[in-house]
């Protein structure tokens, strides 16, 4: 009997016997309710959470001692967002306290000093406190503030993110006819989503879009100025490097030529400045020219030199990430080319035979960033923006198999798993939205939106979906 058919007979017996929390949440998934899967996420994560002048902070890693962090790849910002959709769902107030709580914690290490940092898990050197990128420090966090003090009514002050985003406005440096972030650190320079001049400029986007902070709108253009001038010819189309000196070239999403030509559709979305849409659609032809396509459904390669037989399905580096550029530019532009080829991504994922189906860049991961979940709010995305009910059935199946992969306890729910492909026998709980429960939580959550036609509450600076 495979696992997850194992857990399905389990939980649907034990709930007739009383079963605990968990047991409970698996058995009413055979009752078509992933809100519960959702709610014994949560349990999880409060019972792993530590206490800190009263309020939550979250390890990375719980069940290893792991420290917490504070940044929106792996640590607290994510689980605070995970806390405020599922408030949204549920309208029970302690998510929303909770979610609060981490807030103020969070707010305080970066703008009260080492003490409210050292509260928070952190070291008051961790680089990540003055780290501006989107995943991996000060923008990250900026945005999950925004959202708290927008959910919450204000309860806590939305000067808190505007000063992160201020802050990081500010300490760039000239470079060109732009500007830049560590520009002069070649291994800290980045031109990427994750932490690098795309994912910055993004959260600068957000900040302007959301909270109407005008003043930042200029940062974020002249960074896409400063990303044009670092654009390689490639045919009839542009390609960006992670950075100056990683000697790989990563064509999606996360680190590549996606990412930043999907920032540089949104300058052109905000500004209306031609230039930008201009170089956002030579990315995509680069991309288009390196596709490889088979019957309906197109993707494209990990990286190069050397990686060009190697194909990704997720956020990172797949077709989930890249779909996010065509769909952006399928909006600016009106034109259909677009949304085929997001079409022709969805239609590259399922025809690789997932989830069941293995493969060395679909590995044993569930999480939004490299697995099943990311994948599945991709598909609950298409069946939002196109009304084909056969995305939603999709990502349900995907849903059954994250399903069956959780480890259950009294606790709650949580998922061990491989966070990166070269090492798929190194197994760990993480609590976070990329990597950890988080993520995978607010994908249940937002299934189960979906089904009763309610819109997630959040959405992700880097994400062009509406639903």
């Amino acid at each position: 009997m495979k696992r997850r058919d194992f857990i399905r007979v389990t939980a649907a017996g034990s709930a007739l016997l009383g079963a605990p929390g968990w047991m409970t949440a698996c058995a009413d998934w055979d009752g078509r309710d992933p809100l519960k899967v959702a709610e014994s996420v949560g349990a999880w994560l409060m019972a792993v959470s530590r206490q800190e002048r009263r309020s939550p902070t979250w390890p990375v890693v719980p069940a290893e001692g792991e420290a917490a962090s504070v940044n929106l790849y792996s640590g607290t910002p994510g689980v605070i967002l995970f806390f405020l959709e599922l408030h949204h769902a549920t309208g029970n107030p302690d998510y929303l306290k909770t979610a609060l709580e981490g807030a103020f914690l969070l707010q305080g290490a970066y703008l009260e000093g080492p003490g409210w940092a050292m509260a928070a898990g952190v070291p008051a050197d961790d680089p990540t406190l003055i780290d501006p990128g989107l995943y991996t420090g000060q923008m990250g966090a900026g945005f999950a503030l925004a959202e708290t003090a927008i959910a919450t009514g204000g309860d806590i002050d939305p000067m808190g993110a505007m000063i992160l985003f201020d802050a990081v406005s500010a300490v760039n440096q000239e470079v060109g006819e732009g500007i830049a972030w560590f520009e002069d650190d070649p291994d800290t320079a980045s031109y990427d989503i994750i932490s690098g001049s795309a994912g910055i400029g993004l959260g600068l986007l957000y900040a302007h879009d959301r909270l109407e902070f005008v003043e930042v709108l200029d940062s974020a253009v002249r960074a896409g100025r400063y990303l044009m001038e670092k654009g390689r010819p490639a045919g009839e189309g542009l390609k960006w490097p992670i950075s100056e000196s990683n000697p790989r070239l990563y064509p999606n999403f996360s680190h590549g030529t996606a990412g930043v030509s999907y920032f540089m559709a949104r300058l052109a979305e905000v500004t209306g400045e031609q230039e930008f849409l201009d170089a956002s659609i030579k990315g995509a032809r680069y991309l288009q020219s390196v596709a490889r396509c088979q019957d309906d459904g197109c993707m494209v390669f990990h990286h190069e030199p050397g990686g060009e037989d190697l194909f990704y399905l997720g956020w990172c580096h797949g077709p989930v990430g890249t779909a996010r550029l065509y769909h952006q530019l399928a909006k600016v532009t009106g034109d259909t080319e677009w949304s085929d080829w997001v079409l022709r991504s969805a239609n590259a994922i399922r025809n690789r035979g997932i989830p069941d189906i293995r493969t060395e860049g679909y590995w044993n991961n569930v999480s939004q960033c490299c697995g099943d979940a990311g994948v599945g709010d991709f598909f609950l995305s298409l069946a939002a923006e196109t009304g084909d009910l056969s995305y939603r059935t999709f990502a349900r199946e995907l849903a059954d198999y994250v399903l069956a992969e959780a480890t259950g306890n009294d606790a709650g729910l949580s998922w061990s798993q491989a966070e990166h492909r070269t090492q798929p026998e190194f197994l760990q709980a993480q609590t976070g939205w990329m990597q950890g429960a988080a993520g995978v939580g607010a994908f249940f959550l937002h299934l189960d939106g979906a089904e009763k036609g309610r819109a997630p509450l959040i959405r992700f600076p880097d994400s062009p979906w509406l639903g």
